[in-house]
């Protein structure tokens, strides 16, 4: 619906019309004399425009591949060529300043968002640069059997509450369920794991895996801990390392703890 002799055509659109769909190529501006339109893209969340905003403005400085518009109610719109504009600009200064605005404001915005960007980059690489200089002292569990795995519900136990118990599940573990220091082990008769199986405790900086209860023990990187063995700690050095219940490769719960 163009108005033939003048540089603006008028364009009128019903509701939950498709002006522009994303990847066109598009040449056009556009100023919303009535109505709203949502522009939305994969690159950026949706935003509604209404009357006396301006889309395709972009085009003046860079071919810009368009935006899906959508009519949110009926639009009335003014819309003109890029080219024609430029040419246009001393014949209708009102709307060559309209879209002359919108096309600084976003500018600004593109601006300070690149500057954003940029101070979370730097921060973040001074986090990891601070990182490398202050490597973390966690401690961390995995599960290697089915069943440890299952106790674990295939996560990442990361301890923070010491001495944590290893200990076999009472028929009703009462207060223990909820304590974040004990992980209850399921084990059905003949018993593979104790009632108070064994434990990490802290002492001073160290990390320390200590069996003095268990019926079987408790083999740590291939080395037996427990009441009936010459040794009943074993001391977990900086790095990875795998415990089994039971002292068996093919313990019901086999774990992998790292210390950080």
């Amino acid at each position: 619906m163009g108005n033939e002799g003048t540089v603006w055509n008028s364009i009128r659109y019903q509701r939950d019309e498709t002006i522009l769909r994303e990847g066109m190529q598009n040449d056009c501006i556009y100023i919303i004399v009535e109505g709203s339109v949502e522009l939305s893209s994969r690159y950026s969340e949706p935003r509604l425009l209404g009357a006396g905003q301006v889309f395709g403005e972009l085009n003046l400085i860079r071919r810009d591949p368009s935006m899906t518009v959508l009519t949110k109610s009926e639009v009335h719109l003014k819309k003109i060529r890029t080219d024609a504009f430029l040419e246009s600009i001393g014949n209708e200064p009102l709307l060559a300043t309209v879209v002359l605005e919108s096309l600084f404001s976003r500018c600004r915005g593109m601006n300070e968002r690149l500057q954003e960007l940029e101070s979370k980059t730097t921060h973040n690489l001074i986090l990891q640069m601070n990182a490398k200089r202050s490597p973390k002292r966690g401690v961390v569990l995995r599960g290697i059997s089915s069943r440890a795995k299952d106790v674990l519900n295939h996560r990442e136990l990361v301890m923070d509450q010491f001495p944590f118990r290893f200990c076999r599940k009472p028929d009703n573990p009462g207060p223990l369920a909820s304590m974040g220091n004990y992980l209850l082990l399921h084990d059905d008769p003949p018993f593979e794991i104790s009632q108070h199986h064994c434990q990490l405790i802290r002492k001073e900086q160290k990390i320390v895996l200590s069996d003095s209860t268990s019926r079987f023990g408790t083999l740590v990187d291939g080395t037996a801990i427990g009441r009936k063995f010459s040794r009943q700690e074993y001391e977990l050095s900086p790095g990875t390392h795998q415990i089994h219940l039971g002292l068996s490769s093919r313990a019901l719960y086999a774990f992998e703890i790292e210390i950080g």
